[in-house]
């Protein structure tokens, strides 16, 4: 399976919801043939809100629409210029991401850097995908948007930054971040193992099944971490995580707190600063 095209962001200020003023760039609904070789489809945007649902199809559905409101005279003719919807084959990955003159790859990870004082327009995409249940998501956005995903049985990987992410009926590992929000997880089975959950200013939810078997590894600077499992206690434990930058690898040693319900069948991660964490038993 190719390496997750990971999104990295150096700057964003760029904020304005869609309202009054916006006009339509493009409107459009494709369809495309899955991933090769258990990949990946990649499904990422900047601004605005974007949507996974899986459904009995064999193929992948795609409906997106590209919003510009313009600051001058020549501001929307600006953003035909600047935005494009890419849609490709890559491998045994597809990529549906919103490209502009601020998006580029490097090292297998997509930055973006935009300073709204920079553009003459405001811009915001909104995205709907219908996949196979069993396909291998990751979805990404940024800001003035939610993740929503829902009926998968493949891996999922999601990261937001000012906003949330809410996930159900899931069965396989989920890695999921946001800065701003917070994360909501139903999983219809034992969660995968190595799932992650961080956030830094929002709450992490997740709800389970009652016959969970997971080693929990939890840390949160102002958050407290409540289950309603019964559980044994382990010793803090130390955790290796790495940072990739283009100086290469920076590795770091951390602690988290352990705690093993059942026979400790699966990992699972949560990391907040200002919020708590839940585990709970679905009803």
């Amino acid at each position: 399976m190719k390496k997750l095209i990971t999104l990295f962001t150096i700057a964003i200020a760029c904020h304005s919801l869609p309202g009054q003023g916006y006009q339509t760039i493009e409107e459009a609904e494709k369809t495309l043939s899955v991933p090769e070789n258990n990949g990946i489809l990649a499904v990422l945007n900047i601004n605005g809100e974007v949507s996974v649902k899986g459904t009995n199809r064999s193929d992948i559905l795609i409906k997106y629409k590209l919003k510009a409101k313009p600051k001058s005279s020549r501001g929307f003719e600006h953003a035909k210029e600047d935005l494009r919807f890419l849609i490709q084959h890559d491998g045994d990955s597809v990529i549906a991401a919103l490209m502009g003159p601020f998006v580029n790859y490097y090292r297998g990870k997509r930055h973006v850097n935009i300073n709204s004082e920079d553009l003459d327009y405001w811009f915001f995409c909104t995205i709907d995908v219908e996949v196979p249940r069993n396909i291998n998501l990751e979805v990404a956005t940024i800001n003035d948007g939610n993740l929503t995903i829902e009926n998968i049985n493949g891996m999922v990987a999601a990261d937001n930054v000012n906003g949330d992410v809410s996930i159900d009926k899931v069965t396989g590992q989920v890695i999921t971040e946001t800065i701003n929000g917070d994360i909501r997880i139903d999983f219809d089975a034992n969660p995968g193992d190595g799932s992650r959950f961080q956030t830094i200013n929002g709450h992490i939810k997740t709800n389970v099944p009652k016959d969970l078997s997971a080693s929990i590894s939890f840390k949160s600077m102002n958050g407290e971490f409540y289950t309603d499992f019964d559980y044994s206690i382990g010793k803090t434990g130390n955790v290796l995580k790495g940072d990739s930058d283009r100086k290469g690898t920076e590795y770091r040693i951390e602690q988290f707190t352990k705690v093993k319900i059942g026979t400790g069948q699966s990992s699972m991660f949560y990391e907040t600063l200002n919020g708590n964490m839940y585990l709970r038993k679905l009803n």
